[in-house]
């Protein structure tokens, strides 16, 4: 069924990850290649439209299930994955191992994944896949035919699958070790959560340099799909057809450097869980990797002087900041409450309940988000000494984080 446009605008929500992060600009970390990290903003979707929007049948783990938008819901079937064929059987098992573990551990949403290799034609064949799918579903929405939507999905100008293709051609050319994009395309409209990946060069092998920082930045992404599930975008529902808010979901996500910061945050611990329980080896430290975060925001923000974190956007030079400093204020509410898993436990859960971004904060961490932001812009710039209490403790033998 056609969707009847309300408002035109491009959303700009597109999240991308951090390995060192997602899809344009870049965010670097040690030798490890720079992972882009700007949204989609060329992605169609609408700020608010009139829209079919999916509600799942399928059995769920939530007895509210039914009520709710499919992408809040958890799910019992595999991510549906789409592999370019240029890509190996390495890469594709060991991509697929790699999307189970962060489904295990963050939830199973209904998720939809195209993973772009470094051959032309496969790309192509791999936007015919996903046009063809649209197509099948009824879900061409946003184009007028299939034959558009290829036309938009392979364009050359923008962050769709010619921009992954010269990312992955730029990762062999430049020989990085992992995969330099990735990101959360949106898709709620369509009851899932949509992904693509460049080339992820880091899991030809499971003993390639950068196996562990592929594996882990999955996560990453995931986390992402975990927030937008704890958000309904959608209202003025008649059975399927409701009409989806981009300003509601913009909102609710907040600042840039908390929906990328806690991202990371989170990345970095689920990468010493694997770590502990022996699924990795070799991980970083948390105290390395804070140090290289916090030194890397540190010249970011000399990009933007004057800037304070919360108004670090996508669109600004020193956007890296988001994920460097936002790792460090994310630690730093954490810490306050003396929970490290407390974004994934109270907040988000909380913010699910009451759709209310700043009540939410306030019966989280005690005190507002303007309070919050002058503490952290002070704080953050203070002695090594004071910053490092909030670097996460990790328990031998599992990995898990805690606060002493």
């Amino acid at each position: 069924m056609k969707k009847l446009f309300i408002l035109a605008l491009l959303l700009l929500f597109s999240f991308c990850s951090s390995g060192e992060s997602s899809s344009s600009p870049e965010e670097v970390v040690s030798a490890e290649q720079a992972v882009e990290t700007v949204p989609d903003t060329d992605s169609a979707t609408t700020e608010s439209a009139t829209t079919d929007s999916a509600t799942t049948e399928s059995a769920t783990t939530e007895s509210e299930s039914s009520s709710l938008p499919a992408h809040m819901t958890i799910i019992y079937e595999p991510a549906k994955i789409y592999f370019a064929s240029d890509l190996s059987s390495n890469v594709q098992e060991n991509f697929k191992y790699g999307v189970a573990l962060a489904q295990e551990r963050f939830g199973n949403y209904p998720t939809q994944i195209m993973v772009v290799g470094t051959d032309r034609d496969a790309m192509l064949d791999l936007a015919n896949t996903y046009c063809t799918l649209k197509e099948e579903a009824d879900q061409l929405w946003y184009f007028k035919d299939k034959d558009e939507c290829i036309m938009v999905k392979t364009r050359e100008d923008g962050h769709d699958f010619p921009h992954y293709l010269r990312v992955g051609l730029e990762t062999i050319e430049k020989n990085y070790p992992n995969s330099g994009a990735k990101g959360h395309n949106g898709g709620l409209e369509y009851g899932h959560h949509e992904f693509t990946w460049a080339y992820p060069v880091g899991l030809e092998s499971t003993s390639a340099e950068g196996y562990n920082s592929e594996i882990i930045a999955i996560s990453h992404e995931w986390w992402h799909a975990f927030q937008q599930a704890h958000i309904n975008p959608f209202y003025n529902c008649d059975g399927n057809r409701c009409q989806f808010d981009g300003e509601t979901l913009d909102s609710l996500m907040g600042p840039m450097s908390f929906v990328e910061g806690t991202a990371v945050f989170m990345e970095l611990i689920y990468g010493q869980e694997l770590n502990g329980s022996g699924v990795l080896t070799g991980v970083r430290s948390m105290q390395e990797e804070y140090k290289n975060r916090y030194k890397n925001g540190e010249d970011d923000m000399q990009q933007c002087p004057g800037t304070s974190i919360r108004d670090i956007t996508y669109q600004l030079p020193c956007r890296q900041a988001g994920y460097n400093w936002g790792l460090w204020a994310s630690a730093y509410l954490a810490h306050k409450v003396k929970d490290p898993y407390v974004f994934e436990t109270n907040y988000y859960p909380t913010l699910k309940e009451t759709k209310d971004r700043e009540e939410t904060f306030q019966k989280t961490f005690g005190f507002s988000t303007e309070e919050f932001y002058s503490e952290f812009d002070i704080w953050i710039k203070g002695p090594e000494s004071e910053r490092n209490i909030v670097i996460p403790s990790i328990e031998v033998g599992t990995g898990r984080a805690y606060y002493p």
